[in-house]
């Protein structure tokens, strides 16, 4: 009995070498530096009962349907593409045809255009947030002394809490205006 199942052991063993042969694999190293990043994954993975293997391959194969290669960070828009990108979602269609026909259809430089465009947006959002920021943390103390002076209830229902939230933030944070 115990050498029938030394035999088993063996043919799984060659059965999942034999498998292996047949796949690949890529891995991702963090290294001491990237740790939050791998800490962020985690939790992710975990919040969203996800595997690190499905969920790259997720980013992988969407990645390659959304057209990206390796000779551009940003192919020319098709309208169900051009939808995903925030960025790009106020632009017409036309803009686009009308930018390449300006830069007679060469890809690399129309690129280079909406590559400039995206770190405008970027540098945008970031001024953006940087400036909610520092609102936030006035916001924090302001909110602070209209506990300490009795004027906000900590007491109330979810709801109506957060209705003097907002209410609260708004007369400190503001719209955003990028210019």
């Amino acid at each position: 009995m115990e050498e029938n199942k030394k035999q088993t052991t063996l043919t799984q063993k060659d059965y999942q070498k034999k498998y292996d042969k047949k796949t690949k694999m890529v891995s991702v190293k963090y290294v001491l530096s990237d740790m939050s990043d791998h800490d962020r994954l985690m939790d992710y993975l975990k919040r969203t009962d996800q595997t690190a293997n499905s969920f790259i391959k997720k980013l992988i194969n969407g990645f390659f349907e959304k057209g990206y290669d390796r000779y551009s960070s940003y192919p020319i828009p098709k309208e169900y593409e051009k939808r995903e990108y925030y960025k790009f979602d106020c632009i017409s269609d036309e803009y686009f045809e009308k930018l390449k026909e300006i830069l007679r259809g060469e890809e690399e430089k129309y690129n280079m255009v909406l590559d400039y465009y995206d770190s405008c947006i970027k540098d945008e959002i970031e001024y953006a947030f940087e400036d909610k920021g520092g609102e936030f943390e006035e916001w924090v103390d302001f909110f602070e002394e209209s506990i300490n002076n009795g004027e906000v209830d900590l007491n109330l229902s979810g709801r109506d809490f957060k209705k003097m939230i907002g209410e609260s933030m708004s007369q400190i944070i503001k719209e955003i205006f990028c210019g």
